[in-house]
């Protein structure tokens, strides 16, 4: 990504510039309106649309439902809770995680 400046740079862009690949955006043609004339309109509106749509997500039942169909969050909690391996190793991996110094005011 040759980041030669302060972040953020390259990193957030490539969702904006991956839509000037795309034939709608970079044809002489276009297709509803979208051409190589106006793709920075178009890409702006495209990327407000799923921004729009990613905000929405916890207001769109289907979507917000699927956590509670898929419950992988609670069997990994019920692992750790009950001690048996997974939970354990998780509960050590994070253990080794501590980067305070000894003598710190925070450390218990």
């Amino acid at each position: 990504m040759n980041e030669t400046g302060r972040y953020p740079g390259s990193a957030w862009l490539w969702l904006y510039t991956m839509w000037y690949q795309v034939p709608p955006f970079n044809s002489a043609t276009g297709f509803l309106g979208i051409s190589a004339a106006n793709t920075d309109l178009a890409v702006g509106r495209v990327m407000l649309i799923l921004t729009a749509l990613l905000l929405l997500v916890p207001f769109i039942p289907g979507l917000r439902d699927i956590p509670r169909w898929i419950p992988i969050h609670k069997a990994d909690l019920a692992a750790s809770l009950r001690g048996d391996a997974s939970g354990r190793r998780h509960a050590e991996g994070l253990a080794g995680t501590e980067t305070r110094p000894k003598g710190s005011p925070f450390s218990h």
